[in-house]
C-alpha cells in the first residue's frame, strides 16, 4: 500500500513541473449496486465475437466517495490520469453487506472540442478493507476490477465536473457479486489554486 502511494505522490509532484498538470481533491455522489450473475449467456457476434454471462441488479444505493487525483497532459487535447479514493459499495437488499473499498483508477482523458468538455476511459482495482460476513460456501476476493466512463467540464484552475460510471468487470466475492456504480462527482485541483 505506501507504495502505491509513493507512486502517486512521485508522479504528482513529477506533473506539477508540467504547465497544466493537477493534483487535487475528489468527491463523488455515487448510485451503487451489488450486480449478481443470473446465468444467462450471451454470443457476441459483433467485433471480436466471444461469450459474456448475464447479470442482474441487486437495487441502488446513495454513498460517497473521497480521494485524491492527478493529471498531466500528453498533448494538447489528451490527458493521463490517476484516482485514489475510498468509498463504499451497498444494496438495498442486502443490507448487512457494506463493502468498503480503495480505488485505484488509471484513465485517459480526451476533449475532442478542445472546449474543456472531457471523455474520459480507464481500467482500474479495488482492494477491500473490510471483510463483510458471508455463508462458508462464498470466497471473497482480494482485488475486483472495474472499467471507469464519464463525460467531464472543467472551469479551468476552479473545478471540474463529472458523471459517469464505473461497470464492474471481475467480482468482488467469487462467482457472486459485482460492485457497480453510477456517480456525479467534483474534482477540486488544489494545485492551480497556489500557481
Amino acid at each position: 500500500m505506501r507504495y502505491i502511494l509513493l507512486l502517486f505522490f512521485l508522479f504528482g509532484f513529477n506533473s506539477n513541473a508540467q504547465d497544466n498538470a493537477q493534483i487535487g481533491l475528489m468527491f463523488d455522489v455515487t448510485r451503487s449496486t451489488l450486480r449478481l450473475p443470473n446465468g444467462e449467456i450471451y454470443i457476441n457476434t459483433g467485433g471480436s465475437g466471444g461469450i459474456s454471462e448475464g447479470s442482474d441488479a441487486t437495487g441502488y444505493d446513495t454513498n460517497f466517495a473521497i480521494g485524491i487525483y492527478t493529471t498531466t497532459p500528453l498533448n494538447y487535447t489528451q490527458n493521463f490520469g490517476l484516482e485514489i479514493f475510498y468509498d463504499q459499495t451497498t444494496s438495498p437488499k442486502y443490507n448487512n453487506l457494506n463493502f468498503s473499498v480503495l480505488n485505484i483508477v488509471p484513465f485517459i482523458d480526451y476533449d475532442p472540442f478542445e472546449i474543456n468538455f472531457y471523455m474520459n476511459i480507464g481500467v482500474g482495482m479495488g482492494i477491500p478493507l473490510n471483510n463483510p460476513q458471508f455463508s462458508s460456501t462464498l470466497t471473497e476476493t482480494k482485488i475486483d476490477f472495474f472499467g471507469k466512463v464519464s463525460i467531464a467540464y472543467e472551469f479551468e484552475g476552479i473545478a471540474r465536473f463529472e458523471f459517469g460510471g464505473y461497470p464492474g468487470v471481475r467480482e468482488i466475492v467469487e462467482d457472486t457479486f459485482i460492485r457497480s456504480k453510477y456517480y456525479f462527482g467534483v474534482k477540486l485541483p488544489i494545485s492551480c489554486y497556489f500557481d
